[in-house]
């Protein structure tokens, strides 16, 4: 047999043989650094999602000041369909 099969094969069982061991070591070694990158990720997430509101604050502030500066409200879904004509004609 190639000399390279076996040494894979013996590597092979060799790790079955040694995961239900080293797997839970590994776990409980690697358990704190999980938690800490958990937390900033988290954390992360939630300062992403309060500069998000706060832009779009900002943004609606900004439009709704250009809207009063024209004169113009932003018409209602009501106010708009009554403005146009429903058979796309104009008015006649």
């Amino acid at each position: 047999m190639n000399r390279d099969l076996v040494k894979g094969m013996a590597i092979g069982v060799g790790a079955t043989l040694l995961a239900p061991v080293l797997l839970p070591m590994l776990a409980r070694m690697t358990r704190p650094a999980v938690g800490v990158a958990m937390r900033a990720g988290v954390s992360a997430w939630e300062r992403g999602r309060e500069a998000v509101a706060e832009f779009s604050e900002y943004a609606e502030d900004l439009a709704a000041e250009t809207r009063a500066r024209q004169g113009q409200t932003a018409p209602s879904g009501e106010a708009a369909a009554a403005d146009k004509p429903s058979n796309g004609q104009g008015g006649a």
